[in-house]
């Protein structure tokens, strides 16, 4: 294992290795033997991480061993893994990421995070800002920027790269993310195709769920409510569960998407878990579906519907399954919900969160002074 921390081998660490690793960092068994214990502490008491080559190593003792606040949440830490992933695969083939946004720049030479330089970060940054919305770019090379301070700190690089790129600032995602009335009924209608999309669809515009909720309900999660209704139960952020009525139309659906995938798995010699542990909505293979299946399912959708329709184009490639769930707010405001009920229905902690999309509504339904005069007189 020693070996494993001295070398470079970031792109061949196996899933089993990656747990024994994740495991032997979050708890310091690391300690325990000698030999790892004499490479990773300096003079016997401070971590020092000069002496390692393999960045997913620094990675992992970035999410376990940095000092924090409180601990980061397994929500947090998927995202950390997912953005850490975008800059490996970037690292090891600039030229080819480059490529694949369309970006006809002059790519700099591939290298690990330990050899990182000016060159790879300023390229990183003009590669992320073209492949992402200005939020998710600014999220991910904020990442970067806190996980270099920690290399800088532990002795994993050499040179000090803080200022070596921008982040820029953060606009209002809630303005930036959503889509009109016209662009999300072409978007359901493309859904609407394929039964597995339309249950995905209609759950994010119909409840405003997150990926991580969709992807969480189980078969033992539904309940049957005092009047009949479908209930679920919701995973929120922070480990809190709520109970929320599912749309007859939308468990319909599940149940018959359900009912053709059992079918199918049958001819195929397999068959469907029902046990309660095992996911409410599954992929086609009948296993639960990855964040990225969700994502995928929405994008492609996106670009699909937005081949005819200007306005949507630009924004495509830009769409996730998040946009759903700004559009949701946007939508239930403007029909003349109640903010506080549709706080609760997306589970936010502060209301001012909510009143964020209200503020929105306003700048785009409210009359302005222009209007006002115009009624008074003839222009």
């Amino acid at each position: 294992m020693s070996d494993l921390i001295k070398h470079n081998r970031s792109e061949i660490i196996t899933d089993t290795q990656w747990e024994h690793l994740e495991q032997m960092i979050k708890t310091d068994g690391w300690m325990e033997h000698e030999e790892m214990r004499s490479l990773l502490l300096e003079d016997g008491k401070t971590l020092t991480l000069k002496h390692i080559e393999n960045d997913w190593i620094l990675f992992l003792f970035y999410i376990y061993g940095k000092s924090r606040n409180k601990p980061l949440q397994p929500s947090t830490i998927q995202e950390y893994k997912r953005d850490m992933k975008v800059l490996m695969e970037f690292l090891t083939d600039p030229a080819g990421s480059f490529q694949k946004v369309g970006m006809a720049d002059p790519a700099p030479p591939a290298c690990g995070l330990k050899h990182i330089s000016r060159l790879q970060l300023r390229a990183y940054e003009r590669y992320i800002k073209e492949r992402y919305s200005p939020n998710t770019a600014v999220r991910k090379l904020s990442f970067v920027k806190s996980i270099l301070r920690f290399a800088y700190q532990k002795g994993f690089v050499s040179h000090n790269l803080l200022d070596e790129f921008s982040i820029g600032q953060k606009v209002v995602a809630i303005t930036e993310r959503k889509l009109n009335y016209e662009e999300l009924q072409i978007v359901l209608n493309e859904l609407r195709k394929k039964p597995l999309n339309r249950i995905v669809g209609s759950l994010f515009i119909l409840k405003g769920l997150r990926v991580s909720e969709l992807c969480a309900i189980n078969n033992g999660d539904i309940e049957s409510g005092l009047y009949g209704d479908t209930m679920v139960k919701l995973r929120r952020k922070g480990g809190r569960i709520v109970r929320k009525k599912i749309p007859k139309s939308i468990m319909y659906d599940i149940m018959m998407y359900r009912e053709q995938l059992r079918t199918t798995l049958k001819k195929k010699g397999l068959e469907l878990d029902e046990s309660p542990d095992a996911p409410l909505i599954p992929n086609r293979f009948g296993h639960r579906m990855a964040r990225e299946n969700v994502w995928g399912i929405i994008k492609r959708a996106a670009i699909r519907a937005g081949q005819n329709h200007p306005t949507l184009k630009k924004k495509a490639k830009h769409v996730s399954p998040h946009w759903f769930r700004h559009t949701f707010a946007t939508i239930a405001l403007d029909s003349g919900a109640n903010i506080q009920d549709v706080k609760e229905e997306l589970g936010h902690e502060d209301i001012r969160t909510t009143q964020i999309y209200l503020h929105s509504l306003k700048e785009e339904t409210g009359a302005t002074l222009a209007d006002l005069i115009s009624s008074k007189v003839y222009i």
